[in-house]
């Protein structure tokens, strides 16, 4: 396991925060602007598919996708930052807002980038997605090659397994990232669970200072943190 806890990497990110298998998951190309995810338009990087009746924004062309799971309360728009850092550094993004059935939405999130190109995929999520990007990544399908949480939750309202104990199953790497002021982790003791759950050899935790929760998270440095990982090891 690895402990990422630099000091001076720290100091800089403080200053920042403020279904079916997916092989069979039914994939067609947006008809109307009315299927589009909210706040994404369709243009030359991005364009909008529907997979397994959810609308999927995918932007990008790289090898390598990113499935971009929202908190609760979220929605696809929190991660405009992120997809334009992961665009500028060459990988795909697939962009979903929530509404039905959390898994089975993941799933097609996947689904729509693998079908799009994506040879590699890595899920991001943040608290709630992050929460159900473990469970994603604990099983054999779809086929998961990186995970990264923001203040994933032992429990939620919507799910309540424990991922600390899904956590155990997880053997790809992992990237675990919290607060140690933020309530709604326990004060990180969440994050530092599930990262002592995972049973992987890329097992990296960044618990950082502060009450940041999900996407509060992602300051500049924070993103472009993440993207590095995912390249390297999805």
């Amino acid at each position: 396991m690895r402990w990422c806890g630099v000091v001076g990497l720290l100091a800089l990110l403080i200053s920042g925060c403020g279904s079916t298998r997916s092989t069979t998951t039914d994939i067609t190309q947006a008809a109307t602007a009315s299927n589009t995810v909210d706040c994404i338009r369709s243009g030359p990087e991005t364009h909008v598919v529907v997979a397994g009746g959810t609308p999927v924004a995918i932007t990008g062309r790289g090898r390598i996708g990113v499935a971009l799971l929202p908190q609760s309360g979220g929605d696809a728009c929190d991660w405009t930052g992120f997809v334009h850092a992961a665009q500028a550094r060459g990988l795909r993004t697939a962009q979903v807002n929530w509404h039905g059935n959390f898994v089975a939405q993941a799933r097609a999130a996947v689904a729509a980038l693998r079908r799009s190109g994506a040879r590699k995929v890595a899920v991001v999520g943040a608290s709630l997605g992050g929460h159900l990007a473990l469970v994603l990544a604990a099983k054999r399908h779809p086929r998961i090659d990186a995970v990264v949480t923001l203040s994933a939750e032992r429990t939620e309202r919507s799910d309540a397994r424990d991922v600390a104990r899904v956590a155990k199953r997880i053997r790809i790497p992992a990237l675990t990232i919290g607060s140690r002021a933020d309530d709604w982790t326990s004060f990180g003791a969440d994050t530092r669970a599930i990262h002592r759950a995972i049973r992987a050899k890329v097992n990296t935790m960044l618990l950082i200072p502060g009450a940041a929760h999900g996407v509060e998270l992602l300051s500049p440095l924070m993103t472009a943190f993440i993207v590095r990982f995912v390249r390297r090891n999805a």
